[in-house]
């Protein structure tokens, strides 16, 4: 499952390779109807489809609370795969603090200026109070 897919290029190119994957985007940043990508937002997402997939894949999440969200509703028990720049310009401090994960190298381009990287972990319970009282 992959959520905040935007046009769903990266669950496209995975496809084509072989695996059996559901792209999904709220699509509110734009009203162009991209054929592969079902509109539901992130968090409808997981709680649907979290029984049947066996991968959340969160690509360049936005700096607000829905990837945390997300992950936290995803639960711990199924891997998630993340690319993103952690710590920078991607998802916000919760959402870093409660994926545990290695890095993965799988010689991809970045683009300039930008460090993304890709991830795979898990989600871990965090004290959201130490976020919210900052």
């Amino acid at each position: 499952l992959e959520i905040m897919s935007g046009t769903g290029f990266f669950a496209k190119c995975l496809a084509d390779k072989g695996l059996d994957i559901i792209a999904t985007d709220s699509k509110e940043w734009n009203l162009n109807d991209q054929g592969n990508v079902l509109k539901i937002d992130a968090i409808e997402a997981v709680e649907h489809y979290k029984e049947t997939m066996d991968l959340l894949i969160i690509c360049w999440p936005y700096m607000d609370n829905i990837a945390y969200q997300a992950i936290k509703s995803w639960g711990s028990e199924k891997p998630i795969l993340v690319c993103a720049e952690l710590g920078g310009c991607c998802a916000d401090e919760m959402f870093s603090a409660a994926f545990k994960c290695e890095f993965l190298e799988v010689g991809h381009q970045n683009f300039s200026y930008i460090r993304d990287h890709f991830y795979i972990g898990n989600y871990v319970q965090i004290n959201e109070e130490d976020y919210y009282n900052k």
